[in-house]
């Protein structure tokens, strides 16, 4: 059967190989395909021919080829015409072969392909081979199995059905499991060796608190069969009372019960009381023991006052009475009782009799007692840096007072540290560092510290406190020297700046300032100084024409014109910002027009950073600029080479806070400032004066200290001047001529 099948697939395989080498044109050799050579190339003028595919074109064959163009008379069929297996199909010819050899005598072509009535594989039966009904010839299994026994007993035969049952559920068993059913515990005493399966007949009789493993057994089997019978317990043959200190014990009993009874004291029989505490924890219902102690109860410390050497048990009416500081065995003999009886006496301690004052530095010294009491007296010079002064003494003092407070003993005593001291010791020297007001005897350390070349109080008592004391010490504290040099220059410039309020309330003020001008204007023109004037206003709107119309040159060339164009440029109108920032359009016309500037053709207010600078502020209104008065400051002091260059002055409103920030900028410059309500004569007149004194004086950076000035012309020096605090400035008699240097040279001055 099996060479059939394997000869029936080989066919096909191979029909269908040859088939599908025939569509492609290839030839077949044997059993393997061939490739077709490629054909020899064809005339370019010659028409190739279509290729023909030859084959089975039937689509019930077996090696059916669904690539070929013309039938070739070669279809293979396989039947099977035998009864019994699978795939038997007595028309198969009829229905499938019979219409193809129609078809090829119609067409003229003869049968050249292969044709099988016994392709024939496939038995239908019971395949599993512990079924009843188990078929040996069958290779298919179709559900029909049958099986008989028992699956308890045989494992094979349960492995077969479970196997069986998966796939086919419903299969039927023939259960014989009954006859090996019954008692199959070794322990019942109803054991049936003979069965194998378990049921509910078994029984049991024991003791299980004396027969553990057939308790055991019966309970394991109780939780198998809850219906089974319960176990016959015997064990009320084996109850009384087996604890031997019991004074009913019953040596023949193996399970104890509640009916043992004790008499004793337990407090000096421990195995009684240890009996009968776990008998009473196992049968709390038990009878209480006989107590038989108080017959043997009294105070057992041998240290006691009542001790009593004929009693067995403590009843904490011992009595104890000494010095237990004195008395180590007794302290220990007490603290180990009342440690045991928290609520025993307390003990009559007489130590307060032996205690006193132990020091012999103390002038209460006790020699009789021994303990301390914390009283001891002391006096004597604990105070420092004075002639009698005992710091050996105050260690003693101190050493005694720790140990007091070792032994939680508080000082009751007095303690006198200022006793028979003497003068006081340390630096008299009131210009020194140290110095102690309250010392009346020189320690010979004083220190000193400070700048004697402007401190001739400290420089005197220093040298004759190092003539009695050379080591004393002096910490110099004098500042660096500082030099400061001013050129006069051959034509000194000043440049000044107007900054005026374009608001609609200022006409008049604008109208007073022109009139005014000359009695500004007289003053330092008479001096002959170099100068240029700018006109701007609290909103930024420059006259810059101002630089090239109102400088010394417009002046000397036609003073009339002059005066016209500075009244016509003061009066920049009243239609301006009602928000005056005046620190603001100083700071935007220095930005623009602040040196002069040959490139861009047109003058500046100062010729170099070598000019002087000064900056009028007029106005009726508080200044609103949006930074701080020192940022302008600054900004402003950065158009010249020394700061004492720049000098502010105002014309303003002084009444309540309106003038604030003018004040602050003028007073930071050593300007003037007055009420725009006042006289313009006199304002202006004051603020020529303090032009031609700025560019007279000679104003430090620095506040020096006055001592220490030395002026210098050209390198010599002089003395025809004089300070002016005030100004923080060098005031000459006379001053230099144009062209010498002058050269301050000074301490700064430190608060």
């Amino acid at each position: 059967m099996h060479a059939l099948i394997f000869t029936l697939i080989f066919s096909i395989l191979y029909s269908c190989t040859e088939d599908r080498a025939r569509a492609r044109n290839v030839p077949v050799v044997g059993s393997a395909v061939v490739a077709k050579p490629e054909p020899e190339p064809l005339d370019p003028k010659e028409p190739e021919e279509p290729e023909v595919i030859l084959g089975c074109q039937y689509e019930k064959a077996k090696n059916y080829n669904k690539f070929a163009d013309k039938e070739n008379g070669k279809c293979d069929f396989y039947g099977c015409n035998i009864e019994g297996y699978t795939e038997y199909d007595p028309d198969y010819f009829k229905n499938v072969v019979d219409p193809y050899m129609e078809k090829l005598r119609e067409l003229g072509i003869t049968y050249i392909g292969k044709t099988l009535d016994d392709v024939c594989m496939t038995i239908e039966g019971c395949t599993s081979p512990l079924a009843r009904n188990y078929n040996a010839l069958a290779n298919k299994e179709n559900g029909s199995c049958e099986f008989k026994g028992c699956p308890v007993v045989d494992n094979d035969l349960k492995m077969a059905l479970e196997d069986y049952r998966s796939n086919y559920p419903d299969a039927p068993l023939v259960d014989t499991c009954s006859a090996y059913t019954g008692c199959t515990e070794a322990l019942a005493y109803n054991y049936q060796p003979t069965k194998k399966i378990a049921d509910n007949t078994c029984r049991f009789r024991a003791c299980p608190i004396l027969e553990p493993k057939v308790n055991t057994a019966y309970m394991n089997y109780k939780a198998l069969f809850p219906n089974a019978a319960d176990l016959e317990d015997t064990c009320a043959d084996y109850t009384g009372c087996t604890e031997p200190k019991a004074y009913n014990y019953d040596a023949t009993k193996q399970i104890a019960d509640n009916t043992c009874r004790f008499k004793g004291c337990p407090q000096t029989d421990l195995s009684l009381k240890n009996a009968y505490q776990v008998y009473k924890s196992k049968f709390p219902n038990a009878a209480a023991l006989e107590d038989t102690c108080d017959t043997l109860k009294g105070c057992l410390q041998p240290l006691a006052m009542n001790y009593e050497a004929n009693k067995q048990i403590e009843d904490m009416s011992c009595k104890f009475r000494g010095c237990p500081i004195l008395d180590a065995n007794l302290k220990a003999a007490y603290e180990n009782y009342k440690a045991t009886y928290p609520n025993a006496l307390p003990l009559d301690d007489t130590c307060e009799n032996y205690r006193g004052c132990l020091s012999q530095y103390a002038t209460n010294y006790d020699p009789g007692k021994v303990l301390p009491k914390g009283n001891c007296n002391f006096q004597w010079c604990g105070q420092e840096n004075h002639e009698f002064t005992d710091m050996n003494f105050t260690q003693i003092v101190n050493n005694y007072l720790t140990g007091l407070q070792s032994q939680g003993i508080s000082h009751t005593g007095s303690l006198n540290d200022s006793y028979n001291c003497g003068r006081k010791i340390g630096c008299t020297a009131d210009q020194a560092e140290n110095y102690d007001s309250l010392a009346t005897l020189d320690s010979g350390a004083c220190t000193f510290k400070g700048c004697p070349t402007v401190d001739y109080q400290l420089k005197m008592q220093y040298e004759d406190y190092i003539v009695n004391y050379p080591n004393a010490t002096l910490e110099n504290t004098c500042p660096a020297q500082k030099t400061e040099i001013f050129n006069q220059n051959n034509a000194p410039h000043v440049g000044i700046l107007w900054i005026v309020d374009n608001s609609g309330s200022m006409a008049d003020e604008q109208a007073n300032l022109a009139n005014n001008f000359t009695s500004f204007i007289n003053t330092f023109v008479n001096k002959g100084i170099d100068f240029t004037m700018g006109i701007t206003t609290t909103d930024s709107q420059h006259e810059a024409s101002s630089v090239m119309l109102l400088n010394r040159q417009a002046l000397e060339s036609n003073q009339t014109s002059f005066i016209d164009n500075f009244k016509s440029l003061i009066r920049v109108g009243t239609y301006g910002s009602a928000t005056e920032r005046g620190f603001e359009g100083s700071y935007r016309f220095m930005q623009s027009l602040g040196y002069s500037s040959p490139s861009r053709g047109d003058g500046g207010l100062l010729k170099d950073n070598n000019s002087f600078f000064v900056a009028i502020y007029v106005s009726d209104e508080s200044e609103q600029s949006a930074n701080s008065v020192s940022f302008y400051l600054d900004n402003l002091r950065t158009y010249v080479n020394k700061a004492s260059k720049f000098q502010a002055h105002a014309i303003i409103n002084t009444s309540g806070s309106y003038g604030t920030r003018y004040i602050s900028m003028v007073n930071s410059t050593g300007g003037r400032y007055a009420s725009i309500n006042s006289n313009f004569a006199g304002i202006l007149t004051n603020i020529g004066d303090s032009l031609v004194e700025l560019i007279d004086l000679f104003t430090l950076n620095t506040t020096p200290y006055e001592s220490t000035i030395e002026v210098y012309v050209n390198g010599n020096r002089v003395y025809n001047w004089t300070y002016d605090a005030s100004k923080n400035a060098i005031v000459f008699n006379t001053p230099p001529d144009y062209g010498e240097e002058v050269t301050v040279k000074y301490l700064p001055y430190q608060p």
